[in-house]
């Protein structure tokens, strides 16, 4: 559909436009469309006197204007767009607010006005709500309102592609899943998670001080469970496994099966291609760490070996960063870049991710 209107010219002008809401066959238009508007603003020309040159003719004029008027106008257009949507929930605020028939709020992006003169007002403030937990330390029930049941000291969180919440807490340790509609779900520990066993349901698996949580592009679920030195892997049936770690938490195995490997995990990560990526840090479970000093507060503190470790996908594990020995200035000097990263100290890496 197309409308267009003329103005006298004159200042601060409005033109109205009004749409029935169905395009150029008659059909209603139901969905968000794009307005593409144009304003031409129209000058009469004149002719330029000619230049002083011999030969001036088909030459553009360089001492001024004539008061002779050209055959033809001069139009200088501005273009721009405008989302429209035609629900009839855009003006809707909420409960006891509205706003006027001239403004919309577009349900797509609430943080953006439309105004009736065609402006935009963003907010651009950040809001911060709750999510899950009372604030008070309890077991997590399935089935409960995410905003009624306890989340006890909540250390990782990741998202799936469907928009559902995994948290990890340490106290009552578990792994819940935060759906949507805002329900909780036990995927992992909890008060029924009593075994060690392998391959079997992750809700009767036990888990002990989880640290952190990364999914793969398949749906998996890792979980680096600082407790027991262990990386458990959730699939998508719900089966829980370990990947790497023979419950010695120290530092061995390397180059050999992650599962004969001795490991201190606390951040997690996996790649496209199903390599796992973790990292041995010093942390603090079940406590607070100063954010000033680094000091472990009402927590158990588990060294790490300050090393960058890599899962590969045949099951094999490899140092990729780190020493070992945790960065000194005054013995390790100014860091360089560019060197081998099996050769670089690290000073307690405590967090991993992929790109």
């Amino acid at each position: 559909m197309q409308f267009s209107q003329t103005l006298l010219p004159e200042t601060n002008q409005v033109a109205e436009f009004f749409w029935d809401g169905h395009d150029f066959l008659g059909r209603q238009v139901g969905h968000k469309t794009t307005a593409r508007i144009k304003i031409g603003y129209v000058y009469d020309s004149t002719y330029m006197r000619a230049g002083f040159t011999d030969k001036a003719f088909g030459e553009y004029g360089d001492t001024g204007f004539t008061q002779v008027p050209a055959r033809d106008e001069v139009i200088s257009w501005r273009q721009s767009e405008l989302s429209v949507n035609l629900t009839d929930k855009a003006g809707d605020l909420g409960q006891g607010w509205s706003l006027s028939a001239h403004h919309k709020l577009d349900p797509t992006d609430p943080s953006t006005l439309h105004k009736g003169d065609g402006s935009m007002v963003r907010n651009v403030v950040e809001m911060l709500s709750t999510q899950a937990g009372t604030g008070e330390e309890d077991w997590a029930v399935s089935g409960a309102n995410a905003l009624e049941t306890s989340i006890s000291n909540p250390v990782s969180t990741v998202i799936d592609a469907r928009g559902d919440l995994y948290v990890a807490i340490q106290v009552h340790s578990a792994v819940l899943k935060i759906t949507r509609e805002g329900l909780v779900e036990v995927i992992a520990g909890g008060m029924s998670g009593q075994s060690y066993e392998e391959n079997i349901e992750a809700t009767q698996a036990r888990l002990m001080i989880p640290s952190d949580l990364a999914l793969d592009s398949a749906g998996n679920l890792y979980i680096s469970d600082t407790g027991t030195c262990k990386i458990r892997k959730i699939d998508r049936e719900g089966l829980i496994n370990t990947i790497a770690g023979s419950g010695d938490c120290e530092y061995s195995g390397d180059d050999g099966p992650a599962l004969l490997a001795g490991i201190r995990p606390t951040s997690v990560a996996a790649d496209d291609f199903g390599n796992i990526y973790f990292v041995e840090s010093n942390s603090c479970s079940g406590g607070t760490v100063d954010p000033v000093t680094g000091q472990c507060s009402g927590g158990t503190v588990t060294e790490g070996s300050y090393r960058l470790r890599k899962i590969s996908t045949n099951g094999r594990i490899h140092t990729i960063a780190g020493t070992g020995n945790p960065y000194d200035p005054d013995i390790d000097g100014a860091i360089v870049n560019g060197g081998p990263a099996d050769g670089a100290p690290l000073s307690n890496p405590t967090s991993v991710s992929v790109d």
